[in-house]
């Protein structure tokens, strides 16, 4: 070995040469890599959660929207047959009113 040669350390390659620093520099990078890498997966979940959680609170609403929409369809349907009921009611007090009130010399009227 020169006298301007170093001694072989633990970070050399077959060469001689140092290896230890870049070997570091590498492993860093990678490091950093995977972190960014696990940052962006998080990220990602994070947004399919919360297009998740839209898509149910759509769903949701349109649910209440249909629920409401049936509930006016019912009522508006019970409405129409009270006063198909009360016209019906108005009809037939109306045919007896006329039964009870009719000439004799006209023949039985049945209701």
């Amino acid at each position: 070995m020169k006298a301007t040669e170093r001694a072989p350390s633990a970070g050399d390659d077959e060469e001689g040469v140092q290896t230890w620093g870049e070997e570091e520099e590498e492993e860093e990078e990678e490091e950093e890599e995977e972190e960014e890498e696990e940052e962006e997966e998080e990220e990602e979940e994070e947004e399919e959660e919360e297009e998740e959680e839209e898509e149910e609170e759509e769903e949701e609403e349109e649910e209440e929207e249909e629920e409401e929409e049936e509930e006016e369809e019912e009522e508006e349907e019970e409405e129409e047959e009270e006063e198909e009921e009360e016209r019906e009611s108005g009809s037939r007090a109306l045919r007896h009113y006329i039964c009870l009130n009719k000439p004799l010399n006209k023949p039985p009227c049945y209701i």
